[in-house]
């Protein structure tokens, strides 16, 4: 576990090691903060997960999350991921976030076939687009994106508009009125959660977090001034944000 004194120390994962340093630039989880509109009442977990590099103790790679765009695929798999018990993708019906995390998987494991799944919108089906999964076959990644899923993550601050332009584009709705601006659908508590307390540690007050009883989710409200603020930089990273085609492949 990382020692909140600011000193180094091992995070021994499943199938891992790795070390953590501290970076006062890093938006921590030191504490949680109550929203009385929630009962936040669940057992957090005692590993913080930092997104830097982790080795696999079963060979040689070593992955690692090192710029915008690494951070922004995290985000995306977090929202939209595909796993089995050795394999890792994406699932979306945008032909352009297939398109990203395929350079992403090419770019973090190269030499591994990428492998593409389609499914069509048939008769009395409740899908109304095609969707596709792409994966690749690689039981170390796949182990160490899904640490991401069970642990408190810590993201740079420098990338954390990034990590939230994914998230955005993978459950995000974003209202084209400017009625509710931009909110982020998530299916478990710990998840909104953890996302409410990196967002509040960068900014207070920045978002807001309600749980809905009846549909089982819970969603976070951007605040509109804080949204002002960060809409520029959002728009780097964002396909919601931005035309497609005025995006470079890597904006890192």
């Amino acid at each position: 576990m990382i020692r909140k004194d600011g000193s180094t120390a091992a995070a021994w994962l499943t199938g891992f090691s790795g070390t953590a340093t501290y970076d006062s630039n890093v938006v921590c989880l030191n504490q949680l903060k109550s929203v009385e509109a929630i009962d936040f009442g669940f057992c957090s977990c005692n590993i913080e997960l930092t997104v830097n590099s982790i080795v696999n103790t079963e060979g040689s790679e070593t992955f690692s999350f090192q710029s915008s765009d690494d951070c922004y695929i995290l985000g995306l798999w977090l929202a939209d991921g595909y796993w089995r018990s050795s394999s890792i993708g994406l699932s979306s019906i945008s032909e352009e976030l297939i398109s990203r995390f395929s350079r992403f998987l090419s770019r973090f494991v190269p030499g591994v076939s990428l492998k593409y799944r389609t499914y069509e919108v048939g008769i009395g089906q409740k899908r109304k687009s095609k969707a596709v999964h792409v994966y690749v076959n690689n039981r170390s990644l796949t182990r160490w994106f899904m640490n991401f899923r069970k642990s408190k993550l810590i993201v740079p601050r420098r990338f954390l508009i990034a990590y939230l332009a994914g998230r955005i584009d993978g459950d995000g709705h974003v209202d084209q009125k400017h009625r509710s601006g931009v909110r982020i659908a998530y299916g478990t508590e710990f998840d909104a959660l953890r996302d409410y307390k990196i967002l509040e540690d960068y900014k207070e007050g920045s978002v807001s977090l309600y749980r809905y009883v009846q549909a089982g989710t819970w969603v976070i409200y951007l605040r509109k001034k804080f949204l002002q603020q960060i809409v520029p930089e959002l728009s780097v990273y964002s396909m919601k944000f931005c035309p497609v085609e005025t995006k470079s492949e890597d904006f890192s």
